[in-house]
Order: structure tokens, then C-alpha cells, then sequence
């Protein structure tokens, strides 16, 4: 790789975990909404993790549950917790959502997933 190359990639790099757990647990959570509010509400990138499946993929290091009646509760509570966050971020140009498996949502569930984080943000 050149150092144009080099350089290009540098600044298109952007953390997915930020920040990386035991990074954050030394420093605590004050820290992180600090450095948040230093930022100035940029824009960001939401990724939903939907934890059920019924099996583990030999590559997966994510946590995971069995699907249950609890989804429902699941998603109400994802749309929670992106209200809470909202402030930090002046808008969110990306949602990536992963798992397990999203598609163990029902589409009812799905809709109001996207339908809540369009009204949150």
C-alpha cells in the first residue's frame, strides 16, 4: 500500500465498537458522554443488534438468545434507548442491523422498529 493509498484508508476508517469495551470501563460512562458532548452532535451510524437465533455461527463472538415471546419488549426497548442517545447526534445517516438472525423479527416488529427510529430521528 502507498502512502496515498495509506492515507486515503486512514481517513475513511471509522470504529464500529466505539467505544471498545474495556476501554470505556476503565474511564466510565460519564467519560463517554462527555467526550459525546465535545463532539457537538455529529453525524453517526446505529447499528441494532437483534440477538436471536438458534444456533451459533463458528465466526460469531456476539451475544445471543433464543427467540421468544419477548421480541416484542426487545424492539420497545431499542426504540428506548435510541431516544436516549438522540441528543448526541445531530443525524443518523446509517442503521445497519445484525445479529443473529433480524429476520426472526416479524415484519410487524420490523415495521416498528423503523418506524420508531424514523420518529426518533
Amino acid at each position: 500500500m502507498d502512502n496515498n493509498n495509506t492515507r486515503k484508508w486512514l481517513k475513511s476508517h471509522h470504529d464500529t465498537l466505539f467505544p471498545f469495551f474495556p476501554y470505556l470501563k476503565k474511564r466510565g460512562i460519564k467519560w463517554l458522554f462527555e467526550k459525546l458532548r465535545e463532539k457537538g452532535g455529529g453525524k453517526g451510524a446505529l447499528y441494532i443488534h437483534i440477538p436471536f437465533c438458534t444456533g451459533r455461527c463458528t465466526f460469531c463472538i456476539l451475544t445471543r438468545e433464543y427467540p421468544s415471546e419477548n421480541t416484542l419488549k426487545y424492539v420497545d426497548s431499542i426504540v428506548d434507548e435510541a431516544r436516549a442517545w438522540r441528543d448526541y447526534f445531530s443525524s443518523i445517516q446509517t442503521i445497519y442491523v445484525g445479529g443473529g438472525t433480524p429476520t426472526s423479527l416479524s415484519s410487524e416488529e420490523l415495521k416498528l422498529l423503523f418506524a420508531g427510529l424514523r420518529d426518533t430521528f
